[in-house]
């Protein structure tokens, strides 16, 4: 079997299924979450996840520039099991 090779014919590493599952952890992106803030009552959201309204409220309306991993995780895990 010969190498995979990209355009400049440079051998290209080939990452194993397993590998890439570890290295991308179901993990929403801030821009997912956003959008489904909107659809939920914080009320409820902050009862679920124990954050408070008012982080809840500011991820939801963008108002946070850099939003804690923390927070993007407990977010994310929530929708995540929401389903």
């Amino acid at each position: 079997m010969q190498p995979l090779m990209n355009k400049k014919r440079k051998k290209m590493k080939v990452v194993s299924k397993e590998y890439k599952e570890w290295l991308e952890p179901d993990l929403l992106s801030l821009g997912k979450i956003q959008d489904a803030l909107k659809n939920k009552s914080p009320v409820q959201v902050c009862n679920a996840t124990g954050l408070s309204r008012h982080t809840v409220y500011r991820v939801r309306d963008g108002a946070i520039d850099n939003v804690n991993y923390e927070t993007v995780k407990v977010l994310s895990d929530y929708f995540l099991t929401d389903k």
